[in-house]
């Protein structure tokens, strides 16, 4: 499974990856939005961690212009601003998962259960 992390804070992107790279084939990491978006293009990675709060664009409008691109990108929000009102903002704006970044254990547990999904699927 290839996946990219897209946050503006190098020590969470490191720890992101630290927590998932068991389960990653392949892990890159963008420090923004728009370079995110540009390397999804060649990257094509199966999912994507964002963060929301970021410099330069934000993580809605980085998840807008993915669901435009690549609707079928699973995105998964991944941020310390873990709020019900962004929650429901970002589902209903497509994003598979919202994790707050003192839960990463459960960004991991998703992920598990994204590569089982994935495997039923082929076999």
């Amino acid at each position: 499974m290839k996946v990219l992390i897209i946050d503006d804070h190098a020590p969470t992107r490191a720890l992101i990856a630290t927590w998932i790279r068991s389960i990653a084939s392949e892990i890159r990491e963008i420090s923004n939005g728009r370079d995110g978006f540009d390397v999804c293009a060649t990257f094509q990675p199966d999912v994507v961690t964002l963060d929301l709060r970021m410099r330069l664009i934000d993580g809605f409008e980085t998840l807008r212009n993915l669901r435009e691109a690549y609707p079928n990108q699973l995105v998964i929000i991944v941020t310390q601003a873990d709020f019900p009102d962004l929650r429901r903002k970002a589902a209903e704006m497509g994003a598979a998962f919202f994790v707050s970044k003192d839960e990463l254990r459960m960004l991991r547990w998703f992920l598990e259960r994204e590569v089982q999904r994935r495997n039923a699927d082929v076999a």
